[in-house]
């Protein structure tokens, strides 16, 4: 059986996220074949790294991301701010390490182009869209690469949150030098990715952004809330719209695709219904069946029905997939994406910022 160590480096809210998937993936029909130990997690607070390594079982806690080195670790999952994304690849590309690196990849695109060059793309680091294991996601790439809903005419996206706001605490996300880009980048690089992964690349952006003057909330450098027009490769079109500051939308979120056979509709709420319109009308269907690949991770195909999966689980779907490549029993992987789609995400994003700032259309420049 193949053993693999695994190290991480940030012990926050992602932190605890992939610490709660690790554990789903222990617990899994993958266990049969790897061997998973929580080697090693890392933050600068000492105290929470040893918190969290207690409560999910992570055999060691040290207080810099550069310690992570000095043990035996075949998985990296980085969970840092930003801005510390660049050096860490850095290392752990060196090490020769698998990584799942958490979105975005860097503050800027020009810091994303850096790490592209260190890494060149190495299928060994991922990065953590974990839209694409939503099993409503999963089956809407499926019809739409059927050609089921036809030619993509347009696309809209919504993605809100509640994240700054009166009493709420300060938070490294909010701050320009340490997260880059806002809400265009920490929320709508989730739907920019979405988009890319089932229908085409965006080419083009119109957009408008706002920092909000919230009375006795943590301060903002960076922007709260984005809309945007898009243009999409092969003519389509669409909008998105991407806020974290939005009182009574604790979590809000959908990605609806039209065609010119029908239209699809994917939404954060539901993750595991998948709603379908057509010229006869409208199919709500449960997308995740118990003969898929999402199902059989848990248990064997049985004759119970088709139970809804969790956002955690969608974690686990992302986790077990870097898991068995690290491991060896994979020889690529299949849903994740790859860091050029991390560097084209921030593309997006970069002409969103730009477009916003210069009132202007702005082309999308991807990497060469």
């Amino acid at each position: 059986m193949k053993k693999i160590r695994v190290g991480l480096a940030g012990a926050g809210f992602a932190g605890h996220i992939h610490s709660r998937s690790l554990i789903l993936v222990k617990g899994s029909r993958i266990s049969s074949r790897v061997s998973l130990e929580l080697t090693v997690v890392a933050d600068s607070n000492i105290d929470r790294a040893k918190q969290t390594a207690n409560q999910y079982g992570w055999v060691h806690a040290v207080d810099s991301w550069k310690k992570l080195f000095d043990f035996d670790i075949d998985l990296l999952v980085v969970a840092l701010p930003n801005g510390q994304h660049v050096e860490i690849i850095e290392a752990a590309k060196k090490a020769g390490i698998t990584v799942l690196l958490e979105k975005p990849v860097t503050r800027t695109f020009e810091e994303a182009q850096i790490l592209l060059g260190i890494s060149g793309n190495d299928q060994s680091v991922r990065v953590g869209y974990v839209n694409r294991f939503v099993p409503a996601s999963q089956k809407a790439k499926t019809l739409i690469d059927q050609g089921q809903i036809g030619l993509i005419r347009n696309v809209r996206s919504v993605y809100l949150l509640n994240m700054r706001k009166p009493g709420g605490p300060d938070d490294w996300r909010f701050d320009e030098k340490t997260a880059g880009y806002g809400a265009s980048d920490d929320l709508g690089s989730h739907h920019i990715d979405l988009i890319k992964f089932l229908t085409h690349d965006i080419t083009g952006v119109y957009s408008d952004s706002r920092i909000w003057d919230i009375p006795n909330a943590p301060k903002a450098t960076n922007d709260d809330a984005v809309n945007a027009l898009l243009q999409i490769e092969g003519g389509a079109f669409g909008t998105l719209s991407a806020s974290r500051a939005t009182p009574g939308h604790p979590l809000t979120g959908y990605v609806e695709i039209e065609g010119s056979e029908g239209a699809l509709r994917i939404d954060r709420a539901n993750l595991n219904e998948l709603v379908y319109h057509d010229a006869v009308g409208t199919v709500s269907t449960m997308s995740a069946r118990p003969s898929e690949n999402l199902a059989t991770l848990w248990a064997a195909p049985t004759v119970q029905g088709a139970h809804p999966f969790s956002w955690y689980d969608c974690f686990a779907f992302q986790m077990s997939e870097l898991v068995l490549f690290a491991a060896g029993l994979a020889p690529e992987t299949i849903w994740s994406a790859s860091l050029l789609d991390g560097v084209k995400a921030m593309a997006v994003s970069k002409a969103m910022n730009d477009s916003a700032e210069q009132r202007s259309f702005q082309a999308v420049e991807y990497p060469k």
